[in-house]
């Protein structure tokens, strides 16, 4: 079975295979070409896909040996390459430091929250069903639709469920960013951009945020996907500007938020 993300709004094509037995699924996919390579994660799977993020989950029965495509180029265009270089060899230190602190100064109500939001879940290296209603109000705060949406998904996971899932994504250093991401998904509602705010709240000198408006600046307007996979690119672009300039790797993330947002 193919779960697939309603929360992103991933459009699939239809294909030339039909499913042997009648479904009330009215969405359109096509077969991927390169099978065993979850299109949603880019993880190794077998015929059998059965990845959870957040949103509603749908189902799809898939034919032996074929997995779904999401309609979005896997490709890297010379464009988001140009993009790219140009932030990475003219973003300047002090410039973000500047767009930094105009974060700070323009978003108070985002910058106390996540600091005292951060110090708690630092402390106790897990989270609570009250920190993450937090953490899903802040990044939510001006989509509301999408927040009531999520918060009620939050609602399904159990303390113990959150302390649990939470505990292991950061209380194990040794792990990788992909395995503490991933972790994370695995609670009712949290996805991707969800669990990169978790891990930069926890752990701001080494992760920051995958937002829009930061894939903005660093690929153009061109459409990238909220996966996992994404966001593992984006960190690694992140964390080569921040050891270059010696800035927390937040830092430079809030910067560039800050700098796609008011231009």
């Amino acid at each position: 079975m193919v779960q697939v993300d309603e929360e992103r709004n991933i459009k699939l094509q239809q294909s030339s295979w039909k499913p042997p037995r009648k479904t009330k699924l009215k969405y359109k996919y096509e077969l991927w070409e390169k099978p065993s390579i979850c299109p949603f994660c880019d993880r190794p799977v077998e015929v059998v896909i059965d990845e959870t993020h957040n949103g509603r989950n749908i189902n799809i029965r898939l034919p032996r040996g074929a997995i779904a495509k999401p309609l979005f180029p896997k490709k890297v265009t010379q464009a988001t390459k140009t993009q790219t270089n140009f932030i990475e060899e003219t973003f300047g230190k002090q410039e973000i430091l500047s767009w930094s602190r105009r974060y700070d100064e323009d978003h108070p109500w985002w910058n106390q929250e996540e600091k005292e939001v951060g110090n708690k879940i630092r402390r106790t290296k897990k989270l609570t069903k009250t920190d993450l209603e937090k953490i899903v109000e802040w990044k939510f705060k001006t989509f509301p639709a999408r927040k009531r949406r999520i918060l009620k998904l939050i609602s399904q996971n159990t303390e113990e469920e959150i302390a649990g899932i939470s505990g292991k994504a950061l209380g194990i250093d040794s792990d990788t960013d992909l395995f503490k991401t991933e972790t994370l998904c695995r609670l009712q509602g949290v996805g991707p951009a969800l669990a990169s705010t978790i891990l930069t709240f926890y752990n701001p000198v080494d992760y920051g945020i995958f937002d829009i408006h930061v894939c903005r600046e660093f690929f153009g307007k061109e459409h990238v996907p909220t996966t996992t996979a994404t966001y593992m690119v984006v960190l690694e672009k992140l964390r080569r500007i921040a050891k270059q300039l010696g800035l927390e790797v937040r830092t430079v993330e809030k910067a560039l938020f800050k700098k796609n947002l008011d231009e």
